[in-house]
């Protein structure tokens, strides 16, 4: 059993702060990135107001939009499998069942450009967080039928797209040229840092979680980035189209 819980902290926090449980309003719906392009694109389209979550201070970035009639609260997150999984901890706690990333991923295959979409799929574990959360042996998986439901979204809009493996590594400078070999032989399409812990977060807590993800950097023949370019800011911009039309089913 744990010393102490995310509901724990929160209760810490609200009596510190001097904050109301029933002031602080959360969405089922989750949206979460690690960018703030996509939040801010999501917040002034939506006229997104910051709730009194913000007693938390600046380690939670929420806001709140109404779309089509639901509440859906967006996150920026900080890198990483541990700040991200704190930070759902604490949000589902609050409320959150359903939780949508929108990320970049490196590329270990030549299918996936710079800009193209990928729904990641069953995850290798090089991450520390998801072994806290379910057994070394489990697979890893997104929420079935919220992946669905975004691949109907893609095939609506139009966009290319394809589901696929995914690595996720603590260590984004120890991507070696083996490890790449490897996996790209095995069938893996990318690489990140959050999905394996987010999808175990999903599986081990009956929360449905599922990302979609733009490729930032080629790593399948040399390295290729196209960090913060137009195609790749793009490949995000139709990433938060498809969650945007996601909604509307759930």
């Amino acid at each position: 059993m744990e010393r102490f819980t995310s509901k724990d902290y929160i209760n810490y926090v609200l009596e510190s702060k001097n904050v109301k449980l029933e002031d602080i309003k959360v969405g089922e719906v989750v949206i979460l990135s690690w960018f703030n392009n996509v939040i801010d694109y999501l917040k002034d389209k939506y006229n997104g107001v910051n709730p009194s979550y913000n007693a938390f201070g600046k380690r939670h970035e929420i806001y709140n939009i109404n779309v089509n009639g639901k509440l859906v609260t967006l996150f920026y997150s900080s890198i990483g499998a541990p700040a991200t999984i704190a930070a759902m901890e604490e949000l589902r706690e609050l409320g959150g069942k359903v939780f949508i990333g929108i990320g970049l991923a490196g590329s270990l295959n030549e299918n996936l450009k710079l800009g193209d979409l990928l729904i990641p799929y069953e995850s290798i574990r090089e991450e520390g967080t998801s072994y806290h959360y379910l057994d070394h042996k489990d697979n890893l998986y997104p929420c079935e039928e919220l992946k669905c439901k975004m691949e109907n979204s893609l095939k609506i809009i139009g966009y290319k797209y394809i589901v696929g493996s995914q690595w996720t590594t603590d260590a984004i400078y120890k991507e070696t040229l083996d490890q790449i070999e490897k996996y790209s032989k095995l069938g893996v399409y990318g690489v990140d840092m959050e999905t394996s812990a987010m999808y175990a977060f999903g599986q081990a807590t009956n929360t449905k979680v599922c990302n979609i993800l733009a490729i930032s950097d080629e790593l399948w023949h040399k390295w290729n980035p196209g960090f913060g370019g137009e195609i790749v800011l793009g490949g995000l911009e139709k990433a938060t189209k498809v969650v945007e039309e996601l909604i509307k089913k759930l």
